[in-house]
Order: structure tokens, then C-alpha cells, then sequence
């Protein structure tokens, strides 16, 4: 049982998951109790600006972690976009997809490097020298800024390692790397450090991470010399990458970077407490929907091989219980830390609380919408048909309208309500889309999945209820 934990795609990711989630049980207290309201949006700042940074890939990750697993099954670089039914690996077309990747994982970097040089500084630049009278807010920024640009090209050992399929491995050592990070923090915070010492730190996880990846990349067992490569483009491979990437990245802008702009919007317009309220919850729910992707998401590789060779009914197997865990997962946290959430911070004297009962609930149906929307979606993509910019462009097309509409008349609660309409219309959307391709009965397939919005349609009741 032990070696089958191990080496499992799913329990390894939930490790992974988890040991990022003891932020909020291990370090998250110490710096809601360490620092002020203004310190805390500055930190929650830059982690917005972080996953900002990871939106600029483009959706190359999730298309070329695709494009690997149909090459693992043997298809050609001519024909990756079709069914394989060799089952041995074509190691010449994983060759021209890594060279493809390097290639435009240097420009993708480049790029991040000069936005963040620029447009990142002047936004910083005066939110930072508020809490810090010398140049040491500036210096944490310059670390922040080559990191980032280190850490979007090591996308390529990411993406690498999880299209190969050596995703048990890869969640291992971030489970260790995580839990170094929270230990060295901690550390920090316990020794009067401040709020740039801990950014320091953390920044050098996020280098080390990527140094880890490349170390775990050499260690795969290739037939060729991975680094000895020359970055270089295929045109057959971006061809077919490039037609899903740029509709991927589109739709992910369009909804997980619409969300996070929104933060930032925020810390603009409204008070330091409410914004600090809003970005605290953002932060939890985002650690809970990302703790819940594991069960699916671990599985996407495996699945892409499995449609790659044609076998429908083990693929919808596969998804449909992997789907009910992930949601399942997602309800059990949020309802954990609604009911402790407050009672634990106000044990540590924390310095802010959960968001009050309506906007939590709010919360956590918009993102229980998204968590459902993004799976059917995914599922679908498994055809290399990536209709992201479509579901996300309608999604992210309503959240901006409505947002706009809603906030004069309903304040910091516009954003979610936006964002719940325009995730029930992409639900919609991404079902379909699956339903459709696979013939699926949605009694059959989504029984638990309604009980589980009948659930939080409940809590959003009872909210709103007691709230007027």
C-alpha cells in the first residue's frame, strides 16, 4: 500500500497539494497575527502578481503536456493530433516537442522579464516604498523579477517531466520543497523578520524548484542526451501546438485572470480592510480549488494516452470518478473552514478574519461553478478541439459587464456575483461540449455533482438570509 501511495499520480499531487495548503494552517497564521493590513495586501499582492506571470505561458503547458502523451503513444510528429495504436513511443517526435518547447519558452520568458521590468516596477514601486524608507523594498523586487523569469522558463521541466508521465516523482519532491518553504518562513517570521525577508525566501523555493525539475529531468531514461538539444521550431509541431495553446491561454486569461486582476482592482477602490477581507478570501478559496484539481488533474496525461488509443469506456471511467472526488474534495474543505475558519485565526490572534458568512458562501459556489466548468472542459480537450477562448471569452465577457453594473449597487459582492453568472453560462458551455463528444446521460454521470450544488445553494440561502 505504501509503494502504490508512492508512485500514485493522485495521492503524490494530493501531497503536493496539501503540503501548499499548510500555508494556511502553518504560516498563514503567523503572518496575519505578524503584519498589517497594508503588509498583508502587499503580500497578497504579489502572489496575485505571481500566478499573474504563470497566465503568460499562453496554455503552452497544458498543450504541449498533451502533444507528449500522444507521442508516448506513438504518434508522429505529422500526425499528433490523431489516434495512435502502436503504444511505443516515438522518442524522434518527443525530441522536435522539446526542442519546440525550449524554443519558445526562452521568448515567453524574455517577455515576462521586460513586463515586470516595467510595468511591475511602476506599479510596485510606490505601494513598496510606503512601508520601507530605503532601497530594501526595491532590492526584494529586483529578486522577484529575475526569479519569475527563471521560473516561466522552467516550464519546460514541468511540462516535460508531467507529459513523460513522471508525475508521481515530480509531486514527491514538491511536497519536500513545500514543506521547506513554510519551515523556512517560519523560521524568518519567528526571528523578527519582516515582510520583504519573507518574500526573499520564498522566492529562493521557487528557484530552487526549477533547478529540482531540471535535475529530475535528467534523471528520466531517454534514448538521447535531453540537454544536448538545440531549441529550435518545428513547423508541424507548433502548428499543432499553436492552434490549442493561444485558445488556451485566451480562456485562462479569460477567467482565472480575470478573477486575480480583480484583486488588484480592488486594493484601488476600496478600503484597506475590505480589501484586505476580499484578498484573504480569494487566497483561501484559490488554495481550496487547487487542493480539489488533484484527483482529475493528476489523471489528465494518463487519460490523454487512454483517448490516444480509442478506449472510451476506460476514459469515462477514469473521468467521471475522478471528477466526483475533485468536487467532493473542494465541498468537504470549504465547509471545514467555514465552520473553524474563524474560530482557529481568532485562537492566534490573527490580525483579520474570514470574510463574512454571505461573501464566503459567495465564494464558494463561484468557484465550485468553475471547478465543474473547468473539468468538463478539459475532458472535452482531450480531442485536441480547444474551444477555451470561446467558453472562457463568453465567461469573461459577462464578469466584466456585470462587474461594472453590480458595484455601485452591491460593492465588493460584484465581483462574485459576476463571476457566478458567468461561471453557470461556462458550465453550461464546457458540459455540453463533453456530453455531446462522449454521449453521456447527465442523471447518470452528474447525480453526485447535484447534490453537491443543492448543498451550497442551501449555505447561499441560509447567507443571504441572515444577512438581511
Amino acid at each position: 500500500m505504501l509503494k502504490r501511495a508512492w508512485n500514485s499520480p493522485t495521492i503524490t499531487t494530493w501531497g503536493s497539494f496539501l503540503s501548499r495548503t499548510l500555508n494556511v494552517i502553518v504560516l498563514l497564521p503567523y503572518v496575519l497575527v505578524k503584519f498589517s493590513n497594508d503588509e498583508l495586501n502587499i503580500w497578497f499582492i504579489i502572489g496575485i502578481i505571481i500566478s499573474l506571470i504563470r497566465l503568460l505561458d499562453m496554455g503552452f503547458s497544458q498543450t504541449f503536456m498533451r502533444v507528449l502523451s500522444y507521442a508516448r503513444a506513438g504518434s508522429r510528429v505529422q500526425d499528433l493530433s490523431k489516434f495512435s495504436k502502436s503504444n511505443i513511443a516515438n522518442y524522434e517526435t518527443i525530441i522536435e516537442i522539446y526542442r519546440t518547447m525550449g524554443y519558445i519558452y526562452k521568448g515567453i520568458s524574455f517577455v515576462v522579464f521586460v513586463v515586470l521590468l516595467t510595468f511591475g516596477t511602476l506599479f510596485f514601486y510606490t505601494k513598496f516604498m510606503t512601508l520601507s524608507n530605503d532601497n530594501h523594498a526595491l532590492y526584494v523586487w529586483i529578486v522577484v523579477v529575475f526569479v519569475s523569469t527563471y521560473m516561466m522558463y522552467g516550464n519546460i521541466y514541468t511540462t516535460f517531466l508531467q507529459g513523460m508521465n513522471h508525475i508521481a516523482i515530480l509531486r514527491r519532491w514538491e511536497i519536500f520543497s513545500s514543506l521547506g518553504n513554510i519551515f523556512s518562513s517560519v523560521l524568518i517570521l519567528y526571528f523578527n523578520g519582516g515582510l520583504f525577508e519573507l518574500i526573499a525566501v520564498q522566492q529562493f523555493w521557487i528557484l530552487f524548484s526549477v533547478i529540482r525539475n531540471k535535475y529530475l529531468v535528467s534523471k528520466i531514461e531517454l534514448p538521447f542526451n535531453i540537454f544536448k538539444q538545440k531549441y529550435y521550431i518545428n513547423k508541424d509541431v507548433f502548428s499543432v501546438v499553436w492552434s490549442s495553446a493561444w485558445k488556451s491561454g485566451l480562456g485562462v486569461l479569460m477567467s482565472f485572470g480575470l478573477v486575480q486582476i480583480s484583486g488588484l482592482v480592488y486594493t484601488s477602490i476600496g478600503n484597506t480592510e475590505q480589501v484586505t477581507s476580499y484578498l484573504f478570501g480569494l487566497r483561501i478559496i484559490q488554495i481550496l480549488s487547487e487542493f480539489s484539481r488533484a484527483p482529475f488533474y493528476s489523471k489528465i496525461p494518463f487519460m490523454a494516452s487512454v483517448y490516444a488509443k480509442h478506449d472510451f469506456e476506460m476514459l469515462l471511467k477514469i473521468a467521471k470518478k475522478s471528477i466526483q472526488l475533485s468536487l467532493w474534495s473542494y465541498i468537504i474543505a470549504f465547509f471545514f473552514i467555514a465552520l473553524l475558519g474563524d474560530l482557529i485565526l481568532d485562537m492566534i490572534g490573527s490580525n483579520t478574519l474570514l470574510p463574512e458568512p454571505l461573501l464566503w458562501s459567495l465564494f464558494g459556489l463561484a468557484f465550485f461553478l468553475e471547478r465543474y466548468g473547468a473539468m468538463h472542459l478539459q475532458l472535452y480537450s482531450l480531442t485536441n478541439d480547444i474551444v477555451w477562448h470561446k467558453a472562457n471569452g463568453i465567461a469573461g465577457s459577462i464578469f466584466i459587464v456585470l462587474s461594472i453594473i453590480f458595484y455601485n449597487f452591491f460593492g465588493v459582492y460584484s465581483f462574485l456575483l459576476a463571476y457566478i453568472f458567468a461561471n453557470v453560462a461556462y458550465s453550461l458551455y464546457s458540459a455540453r461540449k463533453s456530453y455531446r463528444i462522449f454521449h453521456l446521460k447527465i442523471l447518470k454521470f452528474e447525480k453526485h455533482t447535484i447534490i453537491m450544488f443543492l448543498i451550497l445553494g442551501i449555505l447561499l440561502f441560509q447567507s443571504f438570509y441572515k444577512e438581511n
